[in-house]
């Protein structure tokens, strides 16, 4: 491509009889300087056996070919199969690979079509090895052809002479494009496209340098061809025309870009994901892949390197004009802490891009999970341990629950899944000592451990707790199943049945405890606590009633005959039931042959527990026992009085003070009640005659008796049946008998009678 230089050969002429023997097909390459080439011109190409051609689009960072826009539709039109150049200028400042290859893509990137050669960089601006940014020619070429296949997903050749092609294109970078060698023998016009078809271009060495073959030669400078005055560039295929057709940009075209940048497959400078943290959500990049030709594109067999992860594969196929995305993520969960480097890869029906590569690198790190803190014990029973604590970490996979029992070592009880913060073992057992420790762990190691927290388990809780119900006089004697983990018990007690009110009375090593301390008869309510080694107490067990059931006893018992009728009044020490009038019986002690006799009715007070057995007439006079028989009498439980009761008394009519004589003090008193009425006196009973008022037949009767006694009661079982004088019984028969008859008497004559006036 040397439209710079002014040739000082003839033009080499050729004949068209010998064109249409050649087997390798001719072209030529044009720019500006050719000027205006007319469709008639490139029709007389066309008809000279020149089949192919290359015109010149850009140069540099901004300069562009006026004839290029022409060149490409009119060649065309006249069935010349074209191809577009960009001239390079590594050497001036500021001229990157990157910026000339888009200075060229916006001239001629809407060319990048079917039909058309690839694209190629003319490099021969001289200026040695190194270009103008520092970097060596071949990578700045390589850097110009990766950003046009990145775009175009076009592979673009290189455009060299021999010299270049082995002294200054000496990167593999460089090389890997396919290759237009510029060589023309010993001197310009040395080939001509008559021996070009036969002759052997030297490979390596002074002939395609670092490339194993060629696509193009140009073989001179000087060749005339109809239909474009002046010189022109001659350049031969390597192959004949079919050959050339499959330099065409033909099928499926692809490119495939990642955050707006173009990615050639192969690309010598990976695609970084950065670096990434274990555990950590992953870095995840969207790559888009175009269809940019004329048929649909086919796609397969999305690959990633080891260490990385599709989170959205690619579709089948994609029609001309449209794209689709992947998406790859680096994989956090990997256990290989390193850099993960690769391929991504793809298949395609783009016949240059068969097998689409793209590099990739990123590096995993990582980093030890924080510790958690502030373990802390929710909650227990006996059976269970409730645990919280501040999740930390955020690298974590799972978070380890250790335990320890007394004084042993610590054991994984659990795993629980990333971001855990509270735990209930429900393993444990009653009464036990536990202490917890949490770690939080990523799949390869784990964090400190928490601070630890210890308790013991509560015991269980008691159960059939049963109260016994009167059958001790000394004590309620409660039981209760054991319980597992208990060291000791704690009994309760509460007269009513609410535990939140009872109150602690004493503890047990055993399953039993006797409670003394109850009152007499009062029901009360009993529980029953565990307590563990730590003196911590469980639940309340179930309650139950007792009571202590006391035998009744007789608190006091007396005679009364103050007012009518009389009676034996006796005061238990607690409720009786079903007592009857024959409970109590009565025997004459002045006369044991006399049968015993019961009251002739009984009332009882339940508050006072006090019976009153009722005589209806009044008892003559006599020295009596009361018995009760100590099976005769019993509580709701029919526990009996512990022995028989005995009341002795002495009934003697007109004995007021019940001194056992009927004497000068009665007299006095019964003076001193002498016209009162009614039965209730404040000293004795001086109604005999039980007619409501104390009169002269209530002193009469009193004055009958004057000076009689009663012999002393007898000892137990001793006979009193002759004990009484014959004079005391004559008085109290006939005395009784004449008050209780002689109702016309008067008062002086009862007095006189007496004895007394």
């Amino acid at each position: 491509m040397s439209q710079r230089r002014v040739s000082r050969h003839r033009p080499q002429f050729e004949s068209l009889e010998d064109r249409v023997l050649f087997s390798r097909a001719l072209g030529i390459d044009i720019s500006d300087y050719q000027g205006t080439i007319t469709a008639a011109n490139w029709t007389s190409i066309k008809n000279s056996g020149r089949v192919f051609a290359i015109t010149k689009a850009s140069e540099g960072n901004n300069t562009t070919q006026s004839t290029y826009t022409n060149n490409m539709s009119r060649g065309k039109a006249a069935g010349v199969i074209m191809g577009m150049y960009h001239f390079a200028d590594p050497y001036i400042a500021g001229h990157t690979g990157s910026t000339e290859a888009a200075h060229f893509l916006a001239i001629a990137g809407g060319d990048m079509d079917n039909g058309n050669l690839h694209p190629v960089l003319d490099v021969e601006n001289t200026g040695g090895s190194t270009t103008s940014e520092g970097i060596s020619l071949g990578d700045w070429v390589d850097e110009w052809c990766e950003y046009v296949y990145s775009h175009t997903g076009v592979k673009p050749m290189i455009y060299a002479n021999s010299n270049y092609a082995q002294n200054f294109l000496t990167s593999s970078n460089a090389s890997k494009w396919p290759l237009w060698i510029a060589n023309y023998g010993s001197s310009d016009g040395a080939w001509n496209s008559t021996n070009v078809q036969t002759a052997t271009l030297p490979t390596g060495g002074s002939g395609t340098g670092h490339w194993s073959t060629w696509q193009f030669w140009q073989y001179n400078s000087v060749s005339s061809i109809p239909g474009i005055t002046g010189n022109v560039d001659a350049d031969v295929a390597n192959g004949d025309l079919s050959f050339v057709e499959g330099l065409e940009i033909s099928g499926a075209q692809l490119t495939v870009t990642e955050a707006g940048n173009y990615i050639a497959s192969g690309l010598s400078s990976a695609t970084s994901f950065g670096t990434n943290t274990y555990h950590t959500t992953g870095t995840t990049l969207t790559f888009t892949v175009k269809n940019v030709g004329a048929t649909t594109l086919n796609l397969a067999s999305l690959t990633v390197p080891t260490g990385y992860v599709i989170t959205n594969g690619l579709v089948a196929s994609i029609a001309p004009g449209s794209s689709d995305t992947f998406k790859v993520q680096m994989d956090t969960n990997s256990t290989t802490i390193t850099t993960k480097s690769g391929n991504i890869t793809f298949t395609t029906n783009d016949p240059d891009a068969a097998t689409f590569k793209i590099p990739i690198t990123g590096t995993l790190t990582r980093t030890t999970p924080a510790t958690p803190t502030n373990l802390q014990i929710t909650s227990s029973t006996s059976s269970s341990v409730s645990l919280s604590w501040t999740d930390n970490a955020t690298t974590e996979s799972s978070y380890l629950v250790m335990r320890k029992i007394g004084a042993g070592s610590f054991s994984q009880i659990a795993s629980l899944g990333a971001n855990s913060n509270s735990y209930t073992d429900s393993t444990a057992l009653p009464g036990t000592n536990y202490t917890y420790e949490v770690l939080a762990n990523d799949g390869i190691g784990s964090s400190s451990p928490s601070n630890t927290v210890s308790l013991t388990t509560l015991a269980t809780i008691p159960t059939n707790v049963a109260a016994s119900d009167g059958t001790s006089d000394t004590a309620v004697h409660v039981t209760w199943t054991a319980s597992t983990g208990a060291s000791s018990y704690a009994i309760y007690r509460n007269s009513t049945n609410d535990s939140t009110t009872a109150t602690q009375i004493g503890t047990a090593s055993g399953t039993s405890y006797d409670d003394t301390t109850t009152p007499d008869d009062a029901v009360n309510y009993y529980w029953v606590q565990a307590v563990n080694s730590a003196s911590q107490q469980s639940g309340f067990s179930n309650s139950d009633s007792g009571f202590i059931d006391v035998a009744p006893t007789v608190l006091s018992s007396s005679f009364n005959d103050d007012v009518l009728p009389q009676k034996v009044v006796v005061q238990f020490s607690k409720d009786v039931v079903g007592i009857v009038a024959g409970d109590l019986s009565v025997q004459d002690e002045d006369n044991l042959s006399n049968p015993a006799f019961a009251p002739d009715s009984v009332s009882y007070d339940a508050d006072s527990h006090i019976a009153t057995f009722n005589f209806d007439t009044q008892l003559p006079d006599a020295n009596y026992r009361a018995t009760i028989t100590a099976g005769n009498v019993q509580d709701a439980l029919a526990k009996t009085l512990p022995s028989d009761m005995t009341l002795d008394f002495s009934f003697l009519a007109g004995d007021g003070n019940h001194n056992g004589s009927v004497d000068i003090q009665d007299f006095n008193l019964l003076a001193a009640n002498f016209g009162k009425t009614g039965q209730s006196f404040s000293q004795g009973n001086y109604d005999y005659s039980a007619d409501g008022s104390v009169g002269l037949t209530d002193f009469n009767i009193l004055a009958s008796h004057f000076g009689h006694s009663l012999p002393p009661p007898p000892a137990t079982g001793q006979s009193l049946t002759n004990q009484a004088s014959s004079g005391t019984s004559a008085i109290t028969s006939t005395a009784v008998t004449s008050t209780k008859t002689s109702s016309a008497t008067t008062d002086d004559q009862l007095l006189t009678d007496s004895g007394l006036l």
